[in-house]
C-alpha cells in the first residue's frame, strides 16, 4: 500500500517515537515503509527529526551536552526607545540625564535602553584607587538617587551588563548574577528588565544590535564597523565613550558610536593624567521611527523643544 505524504510522516513519527532513544535509520524506515531513502531524508527533514547519515545502519549519534546554551534568550524589544549606556554611576552627567527624560517626554517615548556600564563600581576595580572617600556603600547611595526616578519614569527599562557592572561579579567568580548585583539598587522587575548579554536586539524598521562590546578602538566607529560587516545589522556600541552616527562600508547599515552619561571630570584617570586615547564626549541617543537621532552637551536644545 502507497501512502500519501502526511500518513507517511505521521508514520516516520510513529517509529521515532518507538525507537527512542535510539535514532532509526533512513534505510530501516524506507524499507518499513516501502519507499526510497530520498524521499526518507526529505521527510526527516521537513520533520526537522535528526537523522544518520552514512552506512545501511548508520552511524553513532551522540545527544547535545547538558549544559547551558548562551546562544538562547537574547533580548528582543520593539518600538522607539531611548538608548544611553556607560552612566558610571555614580560619576553621571546630570544635564545629560535631564536632557534624556525631556526628549523622551516630548516625544513619548516609553522605553528606555541602558547599553552597559549602569554601574562604575570603582571600589572593585584592580586600578589604583585614588579617591579613597568613595566607599561601596556611597556608590549605592548615589546610584540608588538617580535609577529611581530614572526606571520611575519610563515604562519598560532594559539593563545590559558590560565590563565595569561585571567588576564585583569577577571578584566573585561569577557566583553572583547580575540579578544580584542590581538587585542592590531595588530594581523594580515589574519595569526594569535584566539582560545577561552584553548586547540586544531592537526591531524599529530594520534590525539594531545595541552591544557593550568587548572590543575597543582608538579609531571612532572601526569597532562598530566590522560589527556591522559581521552580524549584518545596524549597531549601537557603548565602551568607547564618543559620540558619533556613520554608515558600514557596504553602506547599508548604520553605525553608531554611543557616547555614555558618563562626566569626564569626576575621573580620577582621566584628569591627572595625560593620554593619547581619544577625549570622551558623553551623550546618548533616540531611535525615532526607524531613524537615530544624537544627542550630547551642545546640541542646540532649543530647536529640539521647538519641535
Amino acid at each position: 500500500m502507497i501512502l500519501t505524504q502526511a500518513e507517511r510522516r505521521e508514520a516516520i513519527k510513529q517509529i521515532y517515537k518507538e525507537s527512542a532513544p535510539e535514532i532509526p535509520s533512513a534505510t530501516y524506515i524506507a524499507k518499513k515503509l516501502d519507499c526510497s531513502k530520498r524521499v526518507v531524508y526529505k521527510d526527516l527533514k521537513a520533520l526537522g527529526l535528526p537523522h544518520k547519515v552514512g552506512a545501511p545502519n548508520g552511524w553513532q549519534t551522540f545527544r547535545p551536552p547538558d549544559v547551558k546554551d548562551y546562544s538562547q534568550d537574547i533580548l528582543t524589544v520593539e518600538g522607539d526607545v531611548m538608548v544611553s549606556g556607560d552612566w558610571h554611576l555614580p560619576f553621571y552627567n546630570s544635564f545629560l540625564a535631564g536632557k534624556l527624560l525631556k526628549i523622551a517626554q516630548k516625544f513619548g517615548v516609553k522605553k528606555h535602553i541602558i547599553n552597559g556600564d549602569f554601574l562604575d563600581q570603582y571600589v572593585f576595580s584592580h586600578y589604583d584607587h585614588r579617591n579613597k572617600e568613595l566607599t561601596w556603600s556611597k556608590e549605592l547611595s548615589i546610584a540608588k538617587e538617580v535609577s529611581i526616578p530614572l526606571f520611575d519614569f519610563f515604562e519598560e527599562t532594559y539593563i545590559l551588563p558590560g565590563n565595569h557592572t561585571e567588576r564585583l561579579m569577577r571578584l566573585a567568580s561569577f557566583q553572583l548574577t547580575f540579578s544580584n548585583v542590581m538587585d542592590l539598587l531595588g530594581i523594580p522587575h515589574d519595569k526594569v528588565k535584566l539582560n545577561e548579554h552584553n548586547y540586544c536586539i531592537l526591531k524599529n524598521r530594520g534590525e539594531w544590535r545595541i552591544t557593550h562590546p568587548r572590543s575597543f578602538s582608538p579609531i571612532v566607529l572601526r569597532v562598530e564597523t566590522r560589527l556591522a560587516s559581521k552580524y549584518h545589522q545596524n549597531i549601537i556600541g557603548g565602551h568607547g565613550h564618543r559620540l558619533a552616527i556613520g554608515r558600514d562600508e557596504s553602506g547599508k547599515f548604520i553605525v553608531a558610536a554611543g557616547g555614555g552619561m558618563m562626566d569626564p571630570k569626576y575621573f580620577d584617570y582621566i584628569q591627572l593624567s595625560d593620554t593619547v586615547y581619544p577625549t570622551w564626549n558623553p551623550g546618548f541617543f533616540m531611535i525615532y521611527r526607524g531613524h537615530i537621532y544624537g544627542f550630547e552637551e551642545d546640541t542646540d536644545w532649543e530647536l529640539w523643544e521647538k519641535l
